[in-house]
């Protein structure tokens, strides 16, 4: 985890708060395959957050809360990157 370089601003707290971002890596091996996929990803968290303050306790705003909503994020944009390198089509590939 490091900075991802962007500072996010809450404008209803007047908080600012820095940009997390994930790297992310990934080493795939089918079992009874020789062949491994590896690769890293660097995950960072949309440029813009919905924070459902409704979810904690009456009048409670945690800056925890606001991190964890910035993680989950960045891991939906790994998920999207993920599945672009795992199902990405190979070239002259054998068809069943």
């Amino acid at each position: 985890m490091s900075w991802s370089g962007a500072t996010l601003l809450a404008r209803d707290m007047k908080r600012r708060y820095l940009g997390l971002a994930l790297k992310v890596d990934v080493v795939i091996q089918v079992p009874h395959e020789q062949r491994v996929l590896a690769y890293t990803l660097r995950a960072q968290p949309a440029e813009s957050l919905n924070i459902d303050w409704s979810t904690l306790p009456a009048g409670q705003k945690d800056d925890a809360f606001v991190y964890d909503t910035m993680i989950m994020s960045s891991l939906e944009e790994t998920g999207t990157k993920v599945a672009s390198v795992l199902l990405a089509p190979v070239p002259n590939a054998p068809r069943l």
